[in-house]
């Protein structure tokens, strides 16, 4: 529901042009208002879930990935179920901490304690995670920087940082997925991701194609947050090299994707249309003939609906070579 909200708040003209945080609490707050105007409706969860996400339009998919420029910590898995139940967990031991000094105690405290031992263990720090107010900063505390009782942390990051892989699978990669918007990362970890990039297996067949180019766009998140140039440019070459006679349309379409959230990776507003427009030109360029450069013809028109006329020139390469190239 949440996410059904914000995608038509993305593309409402009179809220359209409103700061990426705007329309996020508007979003929170109308998605609330239903959910408590359908309390007394039964519906299928798995059909409703189905029939929100076919109504989700493909120009606010596009300015999804723009808002990535004002807000950073922004992360698809922020609308999950979990996620909302943690940030509900961690607003409430916001209150509980404060009612405390002030010699009050919090109603249920018991059954908080308990709801956040358990959420500590199946999900450690998700409670801390940035809420929907918070995602145009950066992450809040730096690894190196952190207290003594957080020598535990530190010690199992530098070690699953050496013991991290290529391999898409590895489940370390999880636990850096999971703190990168949290923490700031040291160098060593930052530099032991971007060495990791180039080997990335790029599969052999189609299902092992689109694994690899997920598995991308998930690390180019770690970019974003990171505000690290040096992971992103390495994550756009891989890109680059991803492509071949193989890659068709649904793969264009994660190729562009990823290149949304890399180039963002800078934070300068100018340095990220120019990033941004120097990578679709060289796409464009290296895409096969056919439904590849048909699907980045389509990406381009939404964009172009987002993008002020004066600046159309930006993708006109882009947009000449993919159309010779259907």
């Amino acid at each position: 529901m949440l996410d059904l909200v914000h995608a038509e708040l993305q593309v409402l003209p009179s809220i359209a042009a409103c700061p990426a945080y705007w329309r996020g609490i508007c979003a929170w707050t109308q998605a609330a208002l239903l959910v408590r105007a359908f309390q007394t409706i039964r519906v299928d969860p798995e059909q409703f879930t189905e029939g929100m996400e076919s109504l989700h339009a493909a120009e606010a998919q596009i300015a999804e990935m723009l808002d990535l420029r004002q807000s950073p910590l922004s992360h698809p898995a922020e609308t999950s179920r979990d996620s909302i139940r943690a940030e509900v967990l961690g607003r409430l031991l916001i209150i509980q901490q404060r009612q405390t000094k002030e010699g009050q105690s919090l109603p249920g405290s018991d059954v908080l304690v308990e709801a956040l031992a358990r959420q500590a263990n199946d999900a450690p720090f998700l409670t801390q995670m940035p809420g929907p107010l918070e995602l145009d900063r950066l992450p809040a505390c730096r690894i190196e920087t952190l207290s003594e009782e957080y020598d535990e942390l530190k010690t199992d990051l530098r070690r699953r940082a050496d013991e991290l892989t290529s391999e898409i699978d590895d489940p370390n990669w999880l636990v850096f997925l999971h703190l990168a918007r949290l923490f700031a990362f040291d160098d060593y970890i930052l530099e032991r991701i971007t060495k990791l990039v180039p080997s990335t297996k790029l599969g052999a067949n189609d299902d092992e194609r689109r694994a690899a180019l997920s598995h991308m766009g998930r690390v180019s998140y770690v970019a974003l947050a990171q505000r690290n140039i040096a992971l992103a440019d390495t994550l756009l070459t891989h890109c680059f090299q991803a492509i071949g006679p193989w890659t068709n349309d649904h793969h264009a379409s994660a190729l562009v994707r990823i290149g949304y959230i890399a180039t963002a990776a800078s934070g300068q507003e100018d340095a990220t249309k120019e990033r941004f427009a120097k990578y679709l030109r060289n796409l464009a360029f290296l895409l096969p003939q056919g439904a590849p450069c048909r699907a980045l013809c389509a990406e381009l028109e939404v964009l172009k609906t987002f993008t002020p006329i004066s600046e159309w020139h930006s993708y006109a390469e882009a947009e000449a070579l993919c159309l010779l190239g259907c």
